[in-house]
């Protein structure tokens, strides 16, 4: 409540002060050289009694306001024990949570001159939990900004920082899981783009690729989708190996598409992403090859029949690098050792097929699925 301002603002060394003029003006001899100190003690024992009369005049405003709110029904709250915020820590080894029980007393540092501490209690039971906080960033989507304040967590003394505004881009990156076919040398990699929304602005691309330890650039050939303004392809050429990488758990061959610039305008929207992979290799090997159910070494001449082929004979054979990749187109080379015009220079007697019909099959994980018959060779006699 504020107070009334006061009636008189004298205190006694000015009614002092003021008597004393007031004598010089009523004796006009006066102060003389009878003047002693009993007289002028008599002036400031006069002064302090005005003083105090003084001082309870200057309260009657007061006690008039508090008449007047007992007149309206209204009275002083009775005293109230005062209060304080206050922080619990657990101390660095602590794991687990800890419950402070109610009037668990607390010390404060003695008031200027005083002694003793002041103690306070509290009113509740609280539980002082062992989780911290441990990030703190800020986003500034205006600019395509943020903030990383993880270092003034816990540091009392670190320098102020604007808690509204970032200082660093935000990173804006596609990530593209190409599969095993770019574990090898690539001849083209194409990526189409087929956008719901285009972007509002042309978007500078970093394409890279991620290798054990650090992502590498990689300069496409054409941008058909001019900055992911349009629906187009991009593609690349004579890509190198691309190997396999951990990123949030997943391990895959990752390719990247980061954004350079601040992205002010709308995303980019996209419907459909389809990555087509073009390999050509010579010369892979079998991995394993069968006749009927015997195993066939492969490192060597061998008949893939058996030496004495007869109706439903089966030659059997894989190459996982070769057969894995979905949609690969795949030639097969088959030298003979004793064709029918190699003459007098073959190991064995040459022989030449005799109305020979093999039939090309595929597994697909559940049945043998045809490829095609093949018909070659002079009829039988």
């Amino acid at each position: 409540m504020t107070s009334a301002p006061k009636v008189d603002s004298r205190d006694a060394s000015g009614v002092a002060a003021e008597v004393t003029g007031l004598l010089r003006q009523s004796l006009p001899n006066w102060p003389g050289p009878a003047v002693d100190t009993a007289t002028r003690a008599m002036i400031h024992v006069v002064a302090r009694y005005c003083e105090i009369i003084i001082d309870r005049l200057n309260r009657a405003p007061d006690k008039n306001l508090l008449a007047f709110l007992d007149l309206l029904g209204a009275e002083p709250l009775p005293p109230q024990p005062a209060r304080a915020p206050v922080t619990f820590y657990l101390t660095a080894s602590r794991q687990a949570d800890v419950m402070v029980p109610r009037r668990t007393q607390i010390a404060a540092p003695p008031l200027p001159g005083g002694q003793e501490p002041i103690v306070f209690e509290t009113e509740h039971e609280l539980t002082v939990t062992s989780a911290r906080l441990d990030s703190l960033f800020v986003k500034d989507g205006s600019l395509d900004r943020y903030a990383d304040l993880r270092m003034a967590l816990g540091v009392a003394e670190s320098p102020a920082a604007p808690i509204f505004e970032g200082n660093q881009p935000i990173e804006h990156a596609l990530l593209i899981g190409l599969g095993a076919a770019v574990a090898q040398p690539v001849n083209q990699l194409r990526i189409r783009f087929d956008l719901g929304a285009p972007a509002a602005q042309l978007l500078r691309c970093a394409w890279e690729w991620r290798s054990e330890k650090e992502w590498i650039v990689l300069t496409p050939e054409s941008d058909g989708t001019k900055g992911l303004t349009q629906s187009g392809e991009i593609v690349f050429r004579n890509l190198s190996a691309i190997p396999e990488t951990v990123i949030e758990g997943t391990r895959e061959h990752y390719l990247r598409c980061r954004l350079m610039d601040p992205l002010t305008g709308a995303m980019p929207q996209i419907n459909r992403l389809v990555v087509t992979v073009d390999l050509e290799k010579d010369g892979i090997p079998l991995d394993k090859a069968f006749f009927n159910a015997t195993p066939v070494d492969i490192s060597k001449d061998f008949y893939p029949f058996g030496e004495n082929p007869r109706f439903g004979d089966v030659f059997f054979f894989s190459s996982t690098p070769a057969f894995s990749p979905p949609g690969a187109r795949i030639t097969l080379h088959l030298r003979m050792t004793n064709p029918a015009s190699a003459g007098e220079t073959s190991p064995v007697l040459p022989v030449g097929p005799r109305n020979t019909r093999l039939a090309w099959e595929y597994w697909d994980g559940n049945t043998w699925v045809e490829l095609g018959v093949a018909e070659f060779g002079r009829p039988a006699p």
